[in-house]
């Protein structure tokens, strides 16, 4: 059985009238979890948002500088830690 299977039978049976509905909402909530755990641990790339920096707007003298942002939450990711100080995705280095 896959871990989606599993989620699928326990909302089938949380949502019976047996003795064991909770138990299996409860195994639900769990298997939702750890299943979000394990999708953030598996490392992303990163997303490379490029734009212009401007030296002097009133020359509007620029260059192309990127950033890079993680995939899931779009924050900014720091080159030298692997995990997303926003929301914790895993980060490929």
């Amino acid at each position: 059985m896959t871990l989606d299977e599993a989620i699928e039978h326990c909302k089938e049976k949380s949502k019976g009238t047996c003795k064991c509905a909770k138990e299996h909402e409860q195994l639900l909530q769990w298997l939702i979890d750890y299943r979000e755990l394990k999708e953030r641990e598996t490392p992303k790339k990163v997303k490379i948002e490029t734009f212009t920096n401007y030296e002097c707007y009133e020359d509007m003298i620029g260059y192309e500088d990127a950033m890079p942002r993680c995939p899931v939450c779009g924050e900014e990711a720091l080159s030298v830690v692997n995990y997303c100080s926003k929301c914790g995705q895993k980060l490929e280095g």
